[in-house]
């Protein structure tokens, strides 16, 4: 088996964003969201934003114009809730920290407030809908939303190559500077990474429902590895969000592997730093 580490956590981190695109595509996917919802229960869509618009007015802050150049087919119609959830995305990314810049479309920031940005918006959107449904119907309705939006947002990088997969992690990893890992590949073939630090759930520590934080910031995995390699299949049975000690990533490829056997807790547990 070969092994490699990967020590690229930094809490201090930063990350250049043109602020309009980062916007624009965090109000795209809620207003994917939106519709959804609509599909869902008709009768559901207007006593929800009337709830949403209610939390967003606690986030509400003075803001720089932003042009919004996507088509939002929800929010397009609602131009105070469109305003509120630009305010509020904004105010969760902590955007005081860095309007004094000289180009402030151009920021650089840490990456903590970047992910602070979508997560806790994601996690407002999310939380509001549980007062007018179970939570267990939330987390399936935004499953099956995040797997279709991911489908009809496919990622750039597509390989038919594990060995790949774990480079593309190696070049995340750098971007965001948001793990601590060891990854792993297997003399036949399968590979696969534990993750005992992550950004991610560290940015989502005070966010009090840990149910809903697994669903925004892990339930995406599986699909976007699916469309990355059709052959692809992740087995992770264990997550930091989810309380566990690490993030246990298997990937194999069907085509090779019929039988998918994730390793056992031995292995993850002697899986260790050098």
């Amino acid at each position: 088996m070969q092994t490699e580490e990967m020590h690229m956590y930094n809490e201090n981190g930063t990350i250049d964003i043109d602020l309009a695109d980062y916007i624009n595509r965090n109000l795209f996917k809620i207003d994917n969201f939106l519709m959804k919802i609509d599909g869902y229960k008709l009768e559901l869509l207007g006593p929800y934003l009337e709830k949403l618009e209610k939390e967003l007015d606690q986030n509400i802050m003075e803001v720089p114009d932003i042009s919004i150049n996507v088509k939002l087919e929800i929010l397009g119609i609602y131009p105070d809730l469109l305003e509120k959830a630009k305010k509020c995305i904004l105010s969760f990314m902590n955007y005081d920290k860095y309007s004094s810049q000289p180009n402030n479309d151009k920021l650089t920031m840490l990456v903590s407030d970047y992910l602070r940005g979508y997560l806790f918006f994601s996690y407002t959107i999310l939380h509001t809908l549980t007062m007018l449904m179970t939570k267990y119907e939330v987390i399936e309705l935004w499953k099956e939303f995040v797997d279709d939006f991911i489908k009809n947002n496919p990622p750039e990088f597509t390989t038919n190559n594990l060995d790949d997969l774990l480079v593309d992690l190696d070049q995340f990893t750098k971007m965001y500077q948001g793990h601590k890992c060891i990854t792993f590949k297997l003399d036949s073939g399968p590979v696969g990474f534990k993750i005992t630090k992550c950004l991610w759930f560290e940015v989502m520590r005070e966010l009090e429902d840990k149910e809903l934080c697994y669903a925004i910031s892990c339930t995406g995995d599986f699909q976007t590895y699916k469309m990355i390699n059709p052959d692809c299949e992740l087995t992770r049975p264990k997550t930091l969000v989810a309380g566990d000690s690490y993030c246990d990533f298997f990937l194999i490829d069907v085509r090779e592997e019929k039988k998918v056997e994730h390793p056992s807790e031995e292995f993850w547990s002697k899986l260790d730093y050098r």
